[in-house]
């Protein structure tokens, strides 16, 4: 990493380094930016390698002159309504902290744009971008030069902390004006709409234009995702239809611009947002930090609390507790300070950070929805207690489990963790079960695989203990495996181990959140089109008729036990604890409305997702299996008949240089059946994992 000042010498140094496919972070008026040549795949790739960012987040292409558009947007595109709205923003807000969505140019490349027929431009004001991206390329992909999910840089120092030797050089232009990112404006396909609050305000642009569109709570500082009907480009590696956080619905379930994910912009302090009035009525605590929008209501607060106490037992916090993003309540001082203050207030060691919000108007909302996207989703993880529930944890496992509780909502994850056990460098293990299972369904190889490793297995949401209120899908299962991952406290990227439909999620979350994923394990499971779909899993999708077959075996015990065989080379042939287990397991799944519904809406999702995304997971896989060689496992149970051996030769293809491992006298759980072999497998990847 070299530090450049702004002289011309050293942009040209910069500019060629561009040019070259190399990384330069710059200044503009918003935030640093991480550039490279936005037409050069290689290049783009090193963004998303440095960040750590999923490539299904698109980057925003910036300019340096309306001349650069003709090679990058589509402008004849537009309906003559957006092309008259387009005229005028970027006259009246071009340069400035605005993004236009556009229809892309077939030579823009797809991983600059997450495979999306749109584009986001933009055209920073700051004269350093300027002068550096007209003497590079004249286009310049750069999202915020931060590494993915953590707070924005706004000045040189903050890049160089964060990234270091991930960039090749970074202009120092001092601090930024705005302080937040672009407002992202979408043009390209019906009204107008505002799909990320920013440094144009929302008054500003309907000054200009009239009342406009605003997806995903961009007013109140919420971090949703606009609804939009824009389709990605088909077959596109880029395309994600299982992907984590704040995806608009399992076929369009990926950003339709870049800051939309739900957790974003984040300090690394647990970040609690509140109203002025809650911010008032906190006791002062002398772990946490506390972060005013202006000195009137730290003020004002200060008064309480001294009100609160004697004389004598009067708190006395450190001023560098207690910050303020204006002094005198400027908006645009506020939102200049943002990143600036939360960057600071990171490094105190706090405990928690309060933080209020900004008034509703001009950046406020910007504000708000970095505030937003920065508040912890995780509240706590609790020890799991609740011996009246129909299912109990395996014996063996009950002091493992834990409940991971949702912020904000009704949800809970249950995981079993076997916590650390030897060095922390080893990667964990994650356990992701199939459909109508548990966590439970690993309690032969968690005791094998723990010996040596850290291992979660957890429910999926609606699944087990998991609690999950509202529609359960692929989606839901694949961010609550990320949300595991995130919450966890890993030292490292995992390994992400599914079976049946398990392999599928693990194969989602690896794509979307591969900063998270360093090896993956497909058991008897995949979601790639070569695998085909079998019509009783779509005659048990229809409304009605599957549920009338679920239903039945609440008056057949023995039939739904007998279910079972079906899944198991012998059932006969494991132990009688074994079989009495899965006996009083699966009367207890069919005895409960709850595990019916998450059956059911799994199931459904799954038939969709195979039948409108599995050319998706078959690149993506593809695509996993050539950036991270040697980090894939296949095994696949020899007497499988839900997916019989060729069905693991079909995937393998897919994925040149894959090992394929048979487990003999298994069929479709070899976990469950031959535990001994399917963790010898699994071990000898992970030390051949530890050694590449």
């Amino acid at each position: 990493m070299n530090l450049l000042s702004t002289n011309d010498d050293d942009i040209l140094l910069a500019a060629e380094a561009i040019t070259a496919g190399r990384l330069v972070a710059f200044p503009t008026e918003t935030v640093y930016g991480l550039g490279a040549d936005a037409f050069n795949p290689d290049a783009l790739a090193r963004i998303f390698e440095a960040k750590g960012r999923p490539r299904f987040d698109p980057l925003i292409v910036h300019i340096a002159g309306l001349d650069a558009l003709p090679r990058i947007a589509n402008l004849d595109a537009l309906s003559p309504e957006a092309r008259r709205q387009f005229e005028i923003l970027s006259a009246q807000l071009w340069p400035g902290p605005l993004t236009l969505i556009l229809p892309k140019r077939p030579e823009v490349p797809d991983l600059a744009t997450s495979g999306l027929p749109s584009v986001a431009i933009r055209f920073p004001s700051h004269p350093v971008a300027q002068n550096l991206i007209a003497r590079s390329t004249g286009a310049v992909a750069a999202p915020s030069a931060n590494p993915f999910g953590y707070l924005s840089p706004t000045c040189a120092e903050h890049v160089r902390e964060q990234l270091g030797d991930k960039v090749d050089f970074i202009i120092d232009g001092g601090p930024c004006s705005v302080g937040v990112e672009s407002t992202v404006l979408d043009l390209s396909g019906g009204p107008a709409r505002i799909l990320r609050p920013g440094g144009a305000s929302r008054e500003r642009i309907e000054a200009l234009l009239g009342p406009v569109l605003v997806g995903g709570g961009a007013e109140g500082g919420t971090a949703g995702v606009a609804a939009t009907d824009r389709k990605r480009v088909s077959g596109s590696p880029t395309d994600s239809s299982a992907a984590a956080h704040g995806f608009a619905d399992d076929r369009t379930p990926a950003p339709s611009s870049p800051g939309q994910l739900k957790s974003h912009y984040a300090p690394r302090t647990p970040l609690s947002l509140h109203t002025r009035t809650e911010m008032a009525a906190l006791r002062y605590n002398p772990a946490d930090g506390y972060l005013f929008f202006d000195g009137a209501s730290r003020d004002a607060w200060r008064g309480l609390e001294e009100s609160k106490s004697d004389t004598a037992q009067r708190p006395n916090p450190p001023s560098s507790r207690i910050q303020t993003l204006s002094e005198t309540g400027s908006i645009t001082e506020a939102a200049a300070n943002l990143f600036s203050v939360l960057h600071y207030m990171d490094t105190l060691g706090l405990s928690r950070l309060h933080a209020e919000r900004a008034p509703g108007q001009s950046l406020g909302p910007a504000i708000n929805d970095r505030l937003s996207r920065a508040a912890s989703d995780i509240d706590t993880i609790t020890p799991y207690s609740a011996p009246d529930s129909p299912m109990k944890p395996w014996p063996a496992l009950a002091p493992l489990g834990r409940l991971l509780h949702i912020r904000g909502s009704k949800e809970t994850i249950f995981y079993y963790d076997t916590g650390t056990n030897t060095t922390q460098e080893k990667p964990a293990i994650v356990l992701i079960h199939g459909l109508g299972d548990e966590a439970d369904s690993w309690r032969h190889l968690i005791p094998l695989l723990q010996r040596e490793y850290r291992v979660l297995a957890l429910d999926l949401p609606g699944f087990g203990r998991s609690a999950a209120p509202g529609r359960i899908t692929i989606k839901r299962h694949i961010a609550a495996v990320i949300v595991l991952l995130e919450a966890s406290g890993c030292a490292s990227p995992a390994v992400l181990v599914g079976s049946s439909l398990g392999a599928g999620i693990a194969e989602g979350a690896a794509i979307a959140r591969p900063d998270l994923v360093q090896g993956l394990i497909l058991l008897d499971g995949c979601f790639p089109s070569s695998i085909r779909l079998d019509s009783g899993f779509v005659f048990l999708a229809l409304p009605f008729l599957g549920k009338a077959w679920y239903r039945k075996f609440r008056k057949d015990h023995e039939a739904a036990y007998q279910s079972l065989f079906g899944y198991y080379a012998d059932i006969e042939d494991m132990s009688g604890e074994d079989r009495q287990f899965l006996r009083e397991r699966v009367i207890a799944r069919v005895e409960s409305d709850t595990q019916e519904r998450a059956y059911f809406g799994s199931l459904r999702s799954l038939v969709w997702t195979r039948l409108s995304a599995a050319r998706y997971f078959s690149r993506g896989i593809a695509a996993y299996t050539q950036q991270k060689p040697g980090k894939l496992l296949i095994l696949w149970g020899e007497q499988d008949r839900v997916l019989p051996p060729d069905s693991a030769k079909a995937v393998q293809a897919l994925c040149p240089g894959t090992e394929l491992t048979v487990i003999p006298g298994a069929g479709h759980l070899p976990h469950q059946e031959r535990a001994g072999e399917t963790a010898s497998a699994i071990l000898r990847f992970m030390t051949e994992l530890e050694h590449r």
